[in-house]
């Protein structure tokens, strides 16, 4: 079953959704904007570097930008319901400790009212309404700033797959191979391969590419020319890198 985009609305920075079936966006389990999630409902599971957690009906989960993080959807893929708001950095109060981490809250009657509202306004998604959705971002955020985040299960990620996360967070700017990760962990290429399947259900490989484009992404953003920010992220073929980024982002990377 595909993606039904039962409604969906865009202004400026903000993109939201209402929809029900497996995500359009499979595959890219890291992005450069802040994601809101609404899980209503179907058989789902959260996995992420420090949370792997069941999704229970009315939960709200906050996934900062750069976040490594997938959705695995259960067989009961056509009730997977959810509403999603994406949005950028500027849309954060200045006061913002408690969401630097990836959280999970319960819904309550007030985040209940909010959704419902962004809801209704998607329904008539026309540019005259959307101002409507900034306003209605802006006070879900305020009152996550306010909830306290639900306790959930934390990974019981191998030591093999905590120093591999290790090793890449402090090593993403060189090249990076799953025989130099292997290396750096003291393990064979084949056990770290297994572990970090098991764990992340991922590949070290995509892990490490979807990383090193992001942050090729963000060296873009701040003003560096995209040859010099693929050399800068240990990308030294230009037109594989180039390959890589439009897939990963739909744009070329001189598109800022």
């Amino acid at each position: 079953m595909q993606e039904n985009f039962l409604y969906e609305l865009t202004h400026d920075d903000i993109y939201f959704k209402y929809a029900k079936g497996p995500s359009s966006r499979s595959g890219k389990e890291f992005h450069p904007f802040f994601e809101i999630i609404l899980f209503l409902g179907g058989d789902a599971e959260l996995i992420c570097e420090t949370v792997n957690t069941r999704l229970a009906p009315d939960t709200v989960v906050f996934i900062p930008k750069e976040t490594y993080h997938q959705v695995l959807i259960g067989k009961d893929k056509d009730n997977y319901r959810r509403c999603v708001i994406n949005f950028t950095e500027e849309f954060l109060p200045a006061s913002r400790d408690r969401l630097n981490a990836l959280a999970i809250f319960e819904f309550n009657e007030k985040l209940r009212y909010l959704f419902d509202t962004a809801v209704s306004i998607s329904k008539d998604a026309t540019q005259a309404n959307a101002p409507l959705l900034r306003s209605v971002l802006e006070v879900i955020l305020y009152e996550l700033l306010s909830a306290e985040p639900k306790a959930s299960s934390q990974n019981s990620l191998s030591g093999v797959t905590a120093a591999a996360l290790r090793y890449i967070e402090e090593n993403i700017l060189k090249e990076l191979s799953i025989e130099t990760v292997a290396k750096a962990c003291h393990v064979s290429p084949s056990s770290l391969s297994h572990s970090f399947k098991k764990d992340m259900q991922t590949s070290v490989y995509r892990y490490c590419l979807q990383k090193k484009l992001l942050c090729v992404y963000d060296k873009i953003s701040h003003g560096t020319p995209a040859t010099a920010a693929a050399l800068e992220c240990g990308f030294n073929d230009y037109s594989g890198f180039y390959k890589q980024y439009k897939r990963m982002f739909g744009f070329s990377p001189s598109k800022k």
